[in-house]
């Protein structure tokens, strides 16, 4: 009963509603990385190639990002380079 009531409250609703975004590449590295079927036994087999799998996902995807970046604005180089750092430099 209790598991229920929890996922009513608006933190929980919250949480939930950034699932697509969390599990959106997960589904990209399962279904063009071919993660479903590794030829691999042993964790730490397993754990290395999943983790340069996701490198390379995640540099396509930062070049796709700058790459839409740069044809969409028309500005100086400098200036383009400054706000990509800027628009994707984790904020703490």
């Amino acid at each position: 009963m209790t598991c229920c009531l929890k996922w009513k409250t608006p933190e929980a609703k919250e949480k939930y509603s950034l699932r697509p975004v969390v599990e959106s590449p997960y589904g990209t590295l399962k279904q063009f990385y071919e993660l479903n079927q590794l030829p691999y036994i042993g964790k730490y087999k397993i754990q290395g190639i999943v983790n340069l799998k996701s490198i390379a996902y995640n540099i396509i995807r930062i070049s796709n990002l700058v790459l839409r970046d740069l044809l969409f604005e028309n500005e100086t180089y400098m200036n383009f380079v400054q706000k990509t750092i800027a628009k994707y430099t984790v904020k703490t």
